[in-house]
């Protein structure tokens, strides 16, 4: 898949970027034994049914969720339309403040949210819509076309306003 291709052209992690991804998979329980320090870009590939808690962290202890996760790499969200509305409106403040704070009743955690997100969307599923009073084709689609559907299906224009490139293949 070409998505998961994308943290291999990135730079190389630094020696602190490693440090602080090792420390944040050490938090979460997910360290492997085998591999001490963590070297490569993490590439996070959630499942659409994953929650607001799953994603952004949470828990009677606060761990780190899926954006921490994918630290200093990429967050692939696949069918992105799949997701619950709460969960993709729930990325936009902690993808521009580069991190996300968890409140409990007597204390606080945040954890650094800076990753790449990267989303895919079955443009087929925007085949018989009606934008602009005509029918797009899959090879006619237009971004107008999509992010009309994008906002008709209850998300913020918000979230699509964060997109820095967007192409069909």
């Amino acid at each position: 898949m070409l998505a998961k291709r994308i943290p291999t052209i990135m730079p190389e992690l630094s020696y602190e970027e490693s440090m602080e991804l090792t420390k944040i998979y050490s938090v979460a329980g997910k360290l492997d034994k085998n591999t001490p320090l963590i070297t490569n870009r993490p590439f996070r590939n959630p499942h659409h049914n994953i929650t607001s808690a799953g994603l952004l962290g949470g828990g009677r202890i606060p761990k780190p969720g899926e954006i921490t996760l994918a630290g200093k790499g990429v967050l692939f969200l696949d069918e992105m339309t799949e997701f619950g509305i709460s969960v993709i409106e729930s990325l936009r403040q902690p993808l521009e403040d580069k991190k996300v704070t968890i409140v409990r009743l007597n204390s606080s955690f945040t954890y650094p949210a800076d990753c790449m997100l990267a989303a895919a969307i079955n443009v087929a599923e925007v085949l018989s819509i009606q934008c602009k009073s005509r029918v797009f084709t899959i090879k006619t689609v237009e971004m107008a076309c999509l992010l009309e559907y994008w906002i008709s299906k209850g998300y913020s224009d918000n979230f699509s306003d964060m997109t820095y490139l967007r192409q069909f293949l």
